[in-house]
């Protein structure tokens, strides 16, 4: 198991540093070659930062954190924020991220894609679990994705439980069944904006 240290910043804010697969030495980096679209995979070896107002519980023994009040974590182009995360180490070294918010907050994660442009993916929910070693995104209770290119909103997904794969940049989204009530049925759905029509600037309306 890998020891994360933490230290303490500016206005008494915690941080907290972790870094996964720290065994990534030189010469095995050495071999890596990069191609288009693979620079956002390469940021899952980056350290994850963890900042927060509240308080932090280190165990040892079982290798878990706890964190309060305005936590937020970043890896790479990856931020998560929430009132509240656990962070479990496994043996192997790599984290499970578990995210929960009080009853009026949400919690929330934003990633830039592998794009040419300006590609975020944005999400929100109650609950959310983030799985390092497979880049997994979880987002429980009133979940939404949103896909935003150069800052419009193109896409907008709703369930009561999203999965977005960083690795391959897959979304999938689940409905909420009611046994006892089928019409309590929760829908998921997906919106999908057009893009701009290239001639309504030129559209003039004449009287």
């Amino acid at each position: 198991m890998v020891a994360p240290c933490w230290t303490f910043g500016i206005a008494n804010r915690g941080h907290f540093v972790s870094q996964m697969y720290p065994s990534l030495d030189p010469p095995q980096s050495a071999n890596v070659r990069f191609f288009p679209g693979a620079l956002m995979r390469i940021l899952r070896f980056q350290k994850t930062v963890i900042s927060y107002d509240g308080e932090m519980h280190y165990d040892t023994i079982k290798g878990i954190s706890k964190f309060s009040d305005h936590v937020e974590a970043s890896k790479g182009t990856l931020l998560i924020s929430s009132d509240f995360l656990t962070a479990a180490q496994s043996p192997e070294g790599d984290y499970l991220y578990t995210v929960t918010s009080l009853k009026d907050n949400l919690a929330r994660f934003k990633q830039k894609q592998d794009a040419a442009n300006d590609k975020w993916v944005n999400g929100e929910g109650k609950t959310m679990a983030y799985r390092e070693k497979e880049d997994l995104l979880t987002v429980d209770g009133n979940a939404e994705v949103k896909i935003i290119e150069n800052g419009n909103v193109t896409g907008v997904a709703t369930g009561a439980k999203i999965t977005y794969d960083a690795r391959t940049e897959q979304i999938f989204v689940k409905s909420a069944g009611d046994a006892a009530d089928p019409a309590k049925k929760t829908r998921a759905m997906l919106v999908l904006m057009p893009k701009a029509d290239p001639l309504a600037p030129k559209l003039k309306i004449v009287d």
